[in-house]
């Protein structure tokens, strides 16, 4: 009986537990704490095609300030000089997801397609703790980085994503050859 009582309350224990630590947020109570220094910039670039198909962009997110921002060229910078750029803020659930798709890919060495023609670009380069983290343009697992691509990406608000569009749209209809 007593053994019982005591795997009743062990049990009881580490269900309360849960709900607890579901409460806060947290999974089973297990806070992750993000560096203050922790910072991305994300680049990505359209392949090579002629004006004004061709965008590129660059995303950098702050943890020090809780901050982002993208700057947007609607075709090549050489011939768009001034991106557009705008800010927005990152929610600590947002941080706390960046930087666990960090922590899937931290102390991975990364292979590079050499013989890559064509096609979009993406790179990466991150900074916490005193380290760097620099992903290059076509790594051959790719599937390993794009979670973490799609996560930053997904921190810019949909509202600047259809700005950018807008703008882009516009800058193609009034290109002039």
């Amino acid at each position: 009986m007593k053994f019982q009582t005591g795997l009743f309350f062990a049990v009881f224990f580490l269900f309360f537990n849960f709900l607890k630590a579901k409460d806060k947020g947290d999974d089973m109570g297990a806070k992750m704490d993000i560096p203050g220094d922790f910072f991305i910039e994300y680049y990505f670039s359209e392949g090579s095609v002629p004006p004004p198909h061709h965008y590129e962009y660059g995303i950098a997110i702050k943890k020090a300030d809780g901050s982002g921002v993208i700057r947007y060229f609607p075709d090549y910078s050489a011939h768009y000089k001034t991106p557009v750029t705008r800010s927005f803020k990152v929610s600590e659930s947002g941080f706390a997801e960046l930087f666990s798709a960090v922590k899937v890919i931290e102390g991975r060495k990364w292979d590079y397609e050499t013989d890559k023609v064509g096609g979009a670009t993406e790179s990466v380069e991150i900074v916490y703790d005193k380290r760097v983290i620099r992903i290059k343009e076509n790594p051959i697992a790719y599937d390993k980085v794009k979670p973490l691509y799609q996560k930053i990406n997904g921190l810019v608000p949909a509202e600047i994503w259809k700005e950018l569009k807008n703008i882009r749209d516009e800058y193609i209809k009034n290109y002039k050859k």
